[in-house]
């Protein structure tokens, strides 16, 4: 069964990176290994005692330059990439509490490119199996030409249809189809090597953003709470390993810190006991770690409370 190029596997021309040079060139290539499955079918109906459609035949001289041109174009088409030099990112902007922010977002968009680009390579290799499958039926078609040449060359009607030359058809046209399949059978051997790499540089990329983000993620130091307060509310927070303690300072008086939280993904919760009275903190840590947004909830209600870091 032959299958649409551009319909392989759910695979969209928008999807892909290729020229429109290289979606020319499979179409064509498509379309010279249906005239071959359209040929066999004229050929059957002749052989079953049927009128054969005459426009299935067709003159196979120039289906090799048809193959050998199509081939050229696809397999030294480019491999699916992007611009890596925009997502350059430096220590010097990592330890920069400033610039890490944009640096951190850098590294991000680097590794959403590598994610859309392995997903193109993936589909790109898709769509050259499509078309391998499309290569060993028109290798097929064409030896059942040859066979019924062989067995119905002395039938009358078979020679006022078929003005092909057989003999290239079996030493040109099928040595063509070989070759063609030869080649994009190594090319996709070099997509899916792409297409690893590029799964092992992303899967690498995301551990070690994660441990960056980890590495990163620390709220150690004071912190000031926003307001009108002549003595200012202050949390400080220590950090032990993977954990953090600390003490809260208000009216002059320091209370231990219970329950401190703190993830990679910035969101903080801890609560000060005030002789009995509690006081919860929730919120999240902003990306640059120098300020705090809180939800402060206490027996009277709880409103949103905005600590800086000093």
């Amino acid at each position: 069964m032959f299958l649409c190029v551009l319909g392989i596997s759910g695979v969209h021309a928008d999807e892909l990176t290729m020229s429109a040079k290289v979606l020319t060139a499979m179409n064509e290539l498509y379309n010279a290994d249906m005239n071959f499955h359209r040929a066999r079918e004229a050929v059957e109906d002749l052989q079953a005692g049927h009128a054969p459609d005459k426009t299935k035949i067709d003159e196979w001289n120039a289906a090799p330059a048809v193959y050998d041109a199509a081939i050229d174009v696809i397999t030294n088409a480019p491999l699916p990439t992007f611009d890596k030099e925009q997502y350059a990112v430096s220590a010097a902007e990592l330890a920069d509490p400033n610039a890490r922010p944009a640096a951190m977002a850098r590294i991000e968009a680097y590794l959403n490119e590598l994610n859309v680009t392995k997903d193109r390579t993936v589909k790109e290799a898709e769509l050259l199996r499509g078309m391998i499958a499309n290569l060993e039926s028109a290798q097929a078609d064409l030896k059942a030409l040859l066979d019924f040449n062989a067995n119905l060359a002395s039938v009358p009607e078979f020679g006022d249809l078929f003005f092909w030359n057989w003999y290239d058809l079996e030493h040109t046209t099928r040595p063509a189809v070989g070759k063609a399949k030869a080649a994009l059978i190594t090319h996709l051997h070099t997509l899916e090597h792409e297409q690893t790499k590029l799964e092992t540089y992303a899967a690498n990329l995301a551990g070690n953003l994660n441990d960056l983000k980890a590495a990163l993620a620390d709220i150690t130091g004071t912190w000031e709470k926003q307001g009108p307060s002549s003595k200012p509310w202050q949390a400080q927070f220590t950090r032990q390993g993977d954990s953090y303690t600390g003490t809260f300072t208000m009216f002059g008086h320091n209370y231990p810190l219970g329950s401190v939280n703190f993830n990679a993904s910035r969101q903080i919760a801890f609560a000060v006991n005030q002789s009995g009275l509690v006081t919860s903190y929730s919120g999240t840590v902003s990306s640059d770690y120098r300020q705090m947004t809180l939800s402060e909830k206490t027996l009277g209600g709880s409103h949103v409370v905005t600590f800086i870091k000093k």
